[in-house]
């Protein structure tokens, strides 16, 4: 869009030698002192015609056809500048815009994986605890038939134990019920605009030259002179600006930003129930095992219910690894006889064992896991060493 004015001429931002100052605050100061000096000139060529008749051979004599050829060769350059000047703002505007809506677009992908993670954590997290429920009534069960034998006082060590198991457990269940589901995010509506309006421009009027006499021609040659500076100066900025986005939008890559972002929180999610997994072990799943373990010597104290509590332990510790596997959580392969690999088991202690091979796995002294694939905890094992 153009518009002719006489008088204006904004060249938009620049910072060097501030053209916006110049641009919307002394244009008229310009015309001003130049009307002034014309003023001036005129009086003093006035003085002048009165001092003498005739002018002396040593003052100049202006050529007004030639001034008001440069006149307009002035005006057709500063128009020109600013025309290009304009452009170049429609350009970095242009640019601007495409930088901000690849960034825009970025944040608004991870602002939609943040709420689809927390909403799987949510979903997992209770799912995982509600699965955990039969495994805490079953221990229940055991607890309380446990107690009301009549020499409860002798297995007191071992109901402690699965009490502090069951205690355990409520606690993570407590963990799954108090969690609340994340507010539900309105998908962005809003289209990310690229596209940008051309900026206007006022170009200079030349006006009426024939009725400028030579010495306000001459006045208006040193106004445009210092426009057209200005105008260049503005033009230097803009060519720095428009370079500068280049360099900024050419190290863009949105499409790898967002391949990456979206495998970031794809490894986050398969992670998501990392903590109450380790937690669920360490006091759950070791005190199950550790309990199965010393079960075989309660048998004497326990009678006709042994086999009873040895399946119903069996049982609950069966449905808490089949809970596991149903969220990604599994034990790692341990055999007694089997040769450690330091990649994946934990040798807390050699000991010499004529007969086997060294680093033969002689105990598991801590079963390790795994939470869809990734290491949980390392299994900790004791292994022969014979050198």
């Amino acid at each position: 869009m153009r518009r002719r004015g006489r008088g204006k001429s904004p060249f938009g931002n620049s910072q060097p030698v501030n053209p916006e100052d110049i641009l919307k605050h002394k244009d008229k100061e310009i015309e001003q002192e130049a009307e002034k000096k014309a003023e001036e000139i005129l009086n003093q060529k006035g003085e002048t015609d009165k001092s003498a008749d005739t002018p002396s051979d040593d003052t100049p004599k202006l050529d007004r056809d030639a001034l008001a050829a440069e006149y307009k060769e002035k005006i057709d350059q500063l128009n020109e500048l600013l025309e290009k000047n304009a452009e170049s703002k429609t350009i970095i505007n242009a640019k601007r815009a495409a930088y901000e809506a690849a960034g825009a677009k970025t944040q608004a992908e991870k602002a939609r994986l943040e709420h689809e993670l927390k909403q799987k954590t949510h979903e997992q997290l209770t799912g995982f605890v509600k699965e955990l429920e039969d495994v805490k009534v079953a221990l229940g069960d055991i607890v309380s038939d446990l107690q009301s034998l009549d020499n409860a006082s002798e297995i007191q060590g071992f109901i402690q134990g699965l009490s502090m198991t069951g205690n355990g457990l409520e606690s993570i269940l407590n963990q799954g019920k108090d969690a609340t589901a994340p507010q539900a995010i309105e998908p962005s509506t809003q289209n990310i605009e690229t596209t940008v309006d051309s900026v206007s421009v006022d170009l200079r009027d030349a006006g009426d030259v024939e009725n400028m006499d030579a010495v306000v021609l001459t006045t208006e040659i040193k106004n445009l002179d210092q426009d057209i500076k200005a105008a260049q100066s503005v033009s230097e900025t803009n060519a720095q600006k428009v370079a500068q986005l280049e360099k900024l939008i050419g190290g863009l890559n949105i499409e790898r930003d967002l391949d990456m972002l979206r495998t970031e929180y794809g490894q986050k999610e398969k992670m998501i129930l990392k903590k109450v997994a380790k937690k669920t072990i360490q006091t759950v799943a070791d005190n199950l095992e550790r309990s199965a373990k010393v079960l075989p010597q309660q048998q004497d104290k326990l009678g006709t219910i042994f086999n009873s509590v040895a399946e119903r332990l069996q049982k609950a510790e069966t449905e808490l690894q089949d809970a596991f596997k149903k969220y990604g959580i599994e034990k790692v392969e341990t055999k007694i006889g089997s040769i450690s690999d330091p990649s994946i088991h934990e040798q807390i202690a050699g000991v010499p064992m004529p007969g086997k091979e060294d680093g033969e796995i002689l105990d598991v002294t801590e079963n390790g896991y795994t939470l869809n694939g990734a290491s949980l905890r390392t299994p900790k094992v004791v292994v022969a060493n014979n050198s």
